[in-house]
């Protein structure tokens, strides 16, 4: 490898237990583990996956309470560490790299960002005027990377619309999913007495943020259409803003000992490897980590046509049933039917090895040190 004096560090707001935020600490522990330097720099040290990282990241607390507000003081930190590979995911945090790295030249050594989120779908759920702002930014910066990774082709393609000359810095790499850890913690105990052995009642569940482009409302209606034909319980695992709505969703439906939402987990997969069901309801999703979490454990899945990667993954209907975004109907048409047919839980697990760690990292690597 090109040195690594200087080692890597990540940038991120904050460890909340978003899909971005665990591939980035998946990452950070394996690098180290590897023997490099690492450092985890956040906006706010602050979240649910903080316990996870290894002990030998550092931890560099930048004492902001908005990633927009980093600037300077990402600014300050890279000048006086001298990384020799700054990464970040998000556009939030991308633009203020970007603007701290190389507008004001902070950085001297490589910046990588990589872009998750779809532009032209899940955005549009939130565009405020300051995200519309990011985003216009982004789309101005984003050349100035050496590197601006992509989750999928749709990525790509939204990234290069309207340009007058394309990027010429992108690459596709897929997010790295450790699977030796999933499958070991899918062996502990559930947290939720519905996944004990005594329970009856199928259960189903849902994983994420709790926030407009993962549609969560759209699977508790579809829940609640599926309960006249197949008596059932739903989980919801994560947090976010959209709670409050969602609860008032399930009290209006008459679900409410039906559906349980207990937060963040720091170790869902005691209860993802004994749920009958998974569903995906996103409107947008560059790359679904709790789809190939649930794949890797051998569950049976419902996936929306909400992008690529999640599609390849069941093999476009194959491997998993398929349904439009939004479609209630279609929705508990196919949780019904999934909850009725047996599926070989080898070959759904089978469909997300090549997203092992230890492969996708070492293209990670080769792209990072630009080797």
């Amino acid at each position: 490898m090109n040195g690594t004096r200087g080692g890597i560090a990540f940038f991120l707001p904050s460890l909340v237990g978003g899909g971005a935020e665990r591939v980035f600490v998946d990452l950070a522990n394996h690098f180290s583990s590897q023997g490099l330097p690492v450092a985890m720099i956040c906006a706010r040290l602050q979240g649910e996956l903080l316990p996870r990282l290894h002990p030998e990241v550092r931890r560099i607390d930048l004492g902001v309470p908005r990633i927009l507000s980093s600037l300077l003081p990402l600014w300050f930190t890279l000048r006086r560490h001298r990384f020799e590979v700054v990464f970040s995911a998000m556009t939030h945090a991308n633009v203020v790299l970007l603007l701290a790295g190389r507008l004001l030249a902070g950085s001297d050594g490589r910046v990588v960002v990589q872009e998750v989120a779809r532009f032209n779908e899940g955005r549009n759920l939130r565009l405020a005027r300051q995200e519309r702002l990011v985003c216009w930014l982004a789309e101005r910066l984003y050349h100035r990377a050496d590197a601006v990774l992509a989750i999928s082709d749709l990525i790509v393609d939204e990234l290069q619309a309207g340009r007058a000359k394309p990027l010429k810095n992108v690459v596709v790499l897929p997010n790295p999913v450790d699977l030796e850890r999933i499958r070991r913690l899918g062996q502990e105990p559930p947290h939720h007495p519905w996944l004990g052995d005594g329970d009856s009642l199928p259960v189903i569940m849902g994983m994420g943020r709790l926030a407009p482009e993962k549609d969560f409302a759209t699977l508790i209606r579809a829940f609640a259409r599926l309960q006249d034909s197949v008596p059932s319980r739903l989980i919801l695992v994560g947090e976010g803003a959209g709670r409050v709505e969602l609860q008032r969703l399930v009290q209006s439906l008459g679900l409410a000992d039906r559906v349980a939402m207990p937060g963040f987990l720091d170790n869902p997969y005691g209860d993802l490897a004994r749920c009958r069901l998974f569903v995906l309801s996103s409107v947008a999703e560059g790359f679904s980590l709790a789809l190939a979490e649930a794949l890797a454990l051998g569950r049976p899945v419902v996936v929306t046509a909400c992008g690529e990667p999640p599609l390849d993954m069941v093999g476009r209907g194959r491997y998993g049933a398929v349904v439009p975004v939004g479609d209630v109907e279609a929705m508990a048409r196919a949780m019904a039917e999934s909850l009725s047919r047996k599926w070989q839980s080898t070959e759904l697990s089978a469909r997300v090895e090549r997203y092992g760690i230890d492969p996708v990292a070492r293209q990670y690597r080769k792209i990072l040190w630009g080797d």
